[in-house]
C-alpha cells in the first residue's frame, strides 16, 4: 500500500460522500450536540479499543493462523504505523470535503476493514486489512476532535467535551485487553473485529442524520511529495526493524533499504526548506521546547506502548494463562487510570509540571523494570500492584507531555504542531512494539522463532524497554 494509493482511496470515498449528501451548514441545538458527543465518544472508543484489544488474543490468533506469537506483532505495528502516517492527510481531507463526509468515509473504511480482519485466513491477509483499518482510524480520532471544536464553540463547553473524549480514549486503551480476552475465551478471536460492525453502522447513521456539512472556504494544497517522502522513511524504517535478524533477507538489501530511508528523510528536509507550505515545517522545531518535548515523548512512549503488549504475552505464552485470565489482570490498570483522571486537575494546580514530569518518568522507569521479577516467579499480588501503579502514572505522564508539547507553539504553527505530535504518538506505538519484538527475537535467535518464547527473552526486554524512559528523563531534565 503506497502513500499515493492511500490518498487516492481517501479522495474517492470523500468525493462519493460529497456527491451523495451535498453541502449545508447549521447551528446545532443542545440535544443534537449531546447526541453527537455520545456517538463520537463511542466511535473513538471503538478505535482506541482496536489499538490494544488484540494484545490478549495474540497467542490464540497465532494458533489459529499457525504462526509464532511474536510474528503477530506485525498486525499491531502496521496499525500504529498507518495511523501515524495518515493522520496528516485527515486534516486536509476534512477541510477539502467537510468533516461530515470525511467522518463517514472513516467509519465506512474502518468497519469494512474490521470485517476483512475477522474473515482473514492467513497472516498476510490480516496484516493488509489491519493496514486499511489503521487508515480509517487515522481519520476517526483527529476529525472527531475537529468536529467537537466545531459543534462546541463556547470554550468551557468545548473543554468539558474534550475531557470526556480523553477519558473515553484512555478507557478504551485499558479495556482492550479485558474485552479481547473475554471474546477470545468465550467466543472466537474473530469477534474482536466483528463487534465493530454494529458500532460502525450506528455511528454512520447518527453522523449522517445529525451532523451538518461544514467545510473550509479555502483549502491549502496538500503536500503530496512531502507526504510520500515521510511515509517512505517511516515505513522502510519499521520494516527494517521487523526483518533485522531475518536470515532470508541479505545484509546488502537491508543496507540498501536503510540508505533509501535516510535519503528520503534528507530529500524531505531539503524539500521543506524550499516548499511554500510543507507537510511539516522545519521552523516548527524552533518553537520553544517543542523539539525536546516531542523527542522525550517519543522515547517515553517507546516503553509505555509495549506495556499492554508484553504483560499478556508473558502470562499466556509462558505461564499458560487464558486470554480472559490475562485480560482480567489488566483491570487494575483501568481502575487506576480512572483515578488518575480525577487527580490530574489537583496535580496540575498544586505542583510544578516540569518537576512532576521528571519524578513521574523516573517512577515509570523503576516500575517497568520491576516487571523483571515476574520472570523469576509469577507473583500475582505484586503484579496487581505494578498494574495499579502503571495505570496511574501513565495518564499523568501523557497529560504533562502533551501539555508541554503545545504550550510554546505560536499561532502559525499550532496546527502543524498538533499534527506532528499526533504522528509522534502513533508512530511511537509501532516502533515501541517493533523494538521490543526485535530484542526478544535477537535473544531467541532466528532458528528458534517457531518455538515457544523462552523466559530469558522477557527478562531482557523488560530491562531494555525501561532504558528508553531513562533516556526520556535525561531529555526532560535538559
Amino acid at each position: 500500500m503506497t502513500a499515493s494509493a492511500g490518498i487516492a482511496v481517501s479522495w474517492a470515498f470523500a468525493t462519493f460522500w460529497s456527491i451523495l449528501i451535498g453541502m449545508t451548514t447549521a447551528i446545532l441545538p443542545e440535544h443534537t450536540r449531546k447526541i453527537l458527543l455520545r456517538i463520537l465518544s463511542l466511535v473513538m472508543l471503538m478505535e482506541m479499543l482496536d489499538a490494544t484489544v488484540l494484545n490478549t488474543a495474540l497467542p490464540q490468533i497465532a494458533i489459529s493462523l499457525q504462526v509464532n506469537p511474536i510474528k503477530l506483532k506485525e498486525i499491531l505495528t502496521i496499525y500504529f504505523l498507518s495511523l501515524g502516517v495518515f493522520i496528516p492527510v485527515s486534516g486536509w481531507v476534512a477541510d477539502r470535503f467537510g468533516e461530515k463526509n470525511a467522518m463517514l468515509f472513516a467509519i465506512t473504511l474502518f468497519t469494512v476493514s474490521s470485517i476483512g480482519c475477522g474473515l482473514s485466513v492467513d497472516l498476510p491477509m490480516l496484516i493488509a486489512f489491519r493496514l486499511f483499518q489503521g487508515i480509517g482510524g487515522a481519520f476517526l480520532m483527529p476529525i472527531g476532535r475537529q468536529i467537537v471544536v466545531r459543534v462546541f464553540p463556547i470554550r468551557l463547553d468545548r473543554v468539558q467535551a474534550m475531557a470526556k473524549i480523553n477519558v473515553i480514549s484512555l478507557l478504551g486503551l485499558s479495556l482492550g485487553p479485558v474485552i479481547g480476552g473475554a471474546l477470545t475465551t468465550y467466543a472466537n478471536w474473530r469477534w474482536i473485529f466483528f463487534v465493530n460492525i454494529p458500532v460502525g453502522f450506528l455511528g454512520f447513521y447518527l453522523i449522517y442524520r445529525f451532523l451538518p456539512i461544514i467545510r473550509e472556504k479555502e483549502t491549502n494544497p496538500f503536500d503530496l511529495f512531502g507526504f510520500i517522502l515521510l511515509g517512505s522513511f517511516l515505513g522502510i524504517l519499521l520494516f527494517l526493524l521487523d526483518v533485522a535478524i531475518d536470515p532470508s533477507i541479505s545484509i546488502h538489501i537491508k543496507l540498501l533499504l536503510l540508505a533509501v530511508a535516510i535519503f528520503s528523510l534528507f530529500i524531505y528536509i531539503q524539500h521543506a526548506k524550499s516548499a511554500v507550505m510543507p507537510l511539516i515545517s522545519l521552523n516548527l522545531f524552533k518553537q520553544g521546547r517543542f523539539k525536546s518535548a516531542a523527542l522525550g515523548s517519543f522515547l517515553a512512549r517507546l516503553t509505555l506502548t509495549t506495556h499492554p503488549f508484553l504483560i499478556p504475552l508473558l502470562l499466556q505464552a509462558y505461564y499458560g494463562y487464558s486470554a480472559l485470565e490475562s485480560g482480567l489482570l489488566t483491570v487494575p490498570v483501568i481502575i487506576s487510570t480512572l483515578l488518575a483522571m480525577f487527580c490530574l486537575p489537583f496535580f496540575i494546580k498544586h505542583f510544578d509540571s516540569q518537576k512532576l514530569l521528571i519524578i513521574n518518568t523516573l517512577l515509570l522507569a523503576i516500575v517497568f523494570a520491576s516487571f523483571y521479577w515476574q520472570t523469576i516467579a509469577l507473583m500475582i499480588p505484586l503484579l496487581v500492584c505494578q498494574q495499579l501503579i502503571m495505570g496511574f502514572l501513565t495518564p499523568v505522564q501523557q497529560s504533562i507531555m502533551n501539555t508541554q508539547a503545545y504550550e510554546d507553539l505560536s499561532q502559525p504553527y499550532v496546527s502543524q504542531g498538533v499534527s506532528f505530535y499526533s504522528i509522534i504518538i502513533q508512530v511511537s506505538g509501532s516502533f515501541g512494539i517493533a523494538l521490543a519484538a526485535l530484542v526478544m527475537t535477537t535473544v531467541m535467535g532466528s532458528v528458534h522463532l517457531e518455538q515457544h518464547i523462552p523466559l530469558i527473552a522477557f527478562k531482557v526486554v523488560f530491562i531494555v524497554q525501561s532504558i528508553y524512559l531513562l533516556l526520556a528523563l535525561w531529555i526532560f531534565k535538559r
